[in-house]
């Protein structure tokens, strides 16, 4: 859902400069990367073999303890880790 908020945002922001053409470059490496993770988190949490998935259960909460762990993967989840748009005060 953030990403979906996040690309009408971007293609409403290009289309009043008109730049509508530049979406695609601009909004890709945010789409891959969104890809990229859930491809990711999808493998971790449905693996079968009986082994990983007992070294994913040990490792995991202990991962969780470290900030910036829990905190790189909650900004990913989210959608919070793309860079910010140029249309926002401060942003390159």
């Amino acid at each position: 859902m953030n990403l979906g908020i996040e690309d009408a945002c971007w293609l409403a922001w290009l289309i009043s400069e008109g730049r509508e053409s530049d979406y695609s470059r601009l909004r890709m490496p945010a789409v891959h990367m969104v890809l990229r993770q859930t491809r990711q988190l999808t493998s971790l949490f449905t693996m079968s073999n009986p082994l990983a998935i007992a070294v994913r259960n040990f490792a995991m909460p202990m991962l969780f303890r470290l900030p910036q762990f829990s905190q790189k993967l909650l900004r990913g989840v989210s959608g919070c880790d793309t860079p910010p748009p140029p249309w926002i005060d401060g942003a390159v």
